[in-house]
């Protein structure tokens, strides 16, 4: 079986290369990314944009395949059906019978259509469009060497009918070492849908004031079923920060408007370092708000029975004087 297995950082370094020798990569595409919904059975139409940066005619060839998220995070492709791929579209996929030229430092837009089988399962499909770009001379004649340019454009779909967000957050936390320090927070997909879960971090003193607000996800990122997504905050103000006692609260919500949230309980010591006292997932700022203002029912109770038996002993004791005075009264008119 033929497996592409391109990593999203080798994508990303030939994209970006891309942009610095466009003598040689002459291929360019419009959206990276396409997320399109659709029912069972049902035909839906894509496009992409592609630019040609030589200042020579390039025709497009189309490719088709799947991806799939690794463990380690990395997009894995795949120009083959893999039989325990749940989420595989390739087959789905139909791309323009002919080549597509592209006039010297032009573009074109190009259409593809995802035929939905009527008993396609309600969840998320992925697939992909390999975008490349060959001398019109090499293609009719069959013959030379050229260098091709490859650039990937993903697709999500929705199939409709039982779609289910089911986002978890697994861990929140803190790392300081020679990389710096930041924010590491780790979400789950358990749902059939991709998600892009995306929120803040509340950062607080240890009387909750706030003192910053960082964004989580603000470039709306992904995470696909059954995948852990981790999503690194960097954040240099540790440094700035007194010792003594802070909180950080991640406040983030998934697409279905559900929250995710935690408290950690953190200590920065003399020495700048960052200690880890405590960590509740599910306890949100809110929480913390109304616990800090809130007088605890039974101390409250203490609280008024003793003052309740007090000014009844007062009472009683001013009863007792006040008898005692009249007693001492008529012994002394007596």
């Amino acid at each position: 079986m033929k497996n592409l297995k391109i990593t999203t950082t080798i994508l990303a370094l030939t994209m970006a290369f891309a942009m610095f020798a466009p003598s040689v990569f002459a291929i360019g595409v419009s959206p990276l990314r396409a997320e399109l919904k659709a029912n069972p059975g049902e035909s839906v139409e894509g496009t992409l944009q592609a630019f040609n940066s030589k200042d020579a005619q390039q025709v497009v060839v189309l490719t088709k395949g799947d991806f799939l998220m690794n463990d380690n995070q990395d997009l894995e492709f795949y120009s083959e059906v893999i039989p325990e791929n749940s989420h595989s579209m390739m087959d789905w996929i139909q791309l323009p019978e002919e080549n597509t030229p592209l006039e010297p430092n032009g573009g074109a837009e190009i259409t593809y259509t995802i035929n939905v089988p009527e008993d396609a399962a309600s969840q998320s499909y992925y697939g992909v469009i390999f975008v490349s770009s060959e001398d019109p001379d090499i293609i009719e004649t069959n013959f030379g060497v050229g260098v091709k340019t490859n650039v990937a454009h993903l697709i999500l779909l929705e199939v409709d009918g039982g779609l289910v967000t089911d986002m978890e957050l697994e861990n929140f936390e803190i790392a300081q070492d020679e990389q710096g320090e930041r924010f590491i927070t780790s979400v789950v997909n358990n749902g059939n849908t991709h998600d892009a879960t995306s929120g803040q971090i509340i950062l607080t003193d240890k009387k909750l004031d706030k003192l910053e607000e960082i964004n989580v996800n603000k470039s709306k990122h992904n995470s696909l079923p059954g995948v852990k997504k981790v999503f690194t905050e960097p954040w240099e103000k540790f440094s700035e920060y007194e010792p003594g006692t802070y909180f950080a609260y991640p406040d983030l919500r998934d697409e279905a408007d559900n929250p995710l949230v935690a408290e950690l309980k953190f200590k920065i010591n003399d020495k700048g370092e960052i200690q880890i006292l405590n960590l509740e997932i599910g306890r949100s700022y809110e929480d913390a708000l109304k616990d800090f203002g809130r007088v605890p029912w039974l101390p409250f109770s203490l609280l008024g029975l003793i003052i309740i038996f007090v000014l009844f002993s007062c009472v009683v004791m001013k009863r007792c004087r006040l008898k005692t005075t009249k007693k001492s009264k008529r012994k002394t008119k007596k």
